[in-house]
């Protein structure tokens, strides 16, 4: 029992970080809005960008762990 739920902690971690990596990815890209590189101002807004990319992903995660451990309980 315990080794089934390493193996779900551990793909539902994987699984996020990929998720997390792409959306960096694509905002460090500037495919989700115009960053102006160079300058002070770009590299506030990329820092500021991936903190709070972070900070979302992981509280959703949180939300879905929740969520499906309280739907197994059932």
């Amino acid at each position: 029992m315990k080794t089934k739920r390493n193996k779900e902690g551990f793909f539902i971690c994987l699984i996020t970080g990929f998720i997390t990596a792409f959306i960096i990815w694509l905002f460090l890209l500037g495919k989700i809005i115009d960053i102006p590189y160079g300058t002070h101002k770009g590299g506030v807004i990329a820092a500021t960008g991936v903190i709070i990319i972070i900070i979302i992903i992981t509280g959703i995660t949180y939300l879905i762990r929740y969520i499906i451990k309280k739907y197994k309980n059932k």
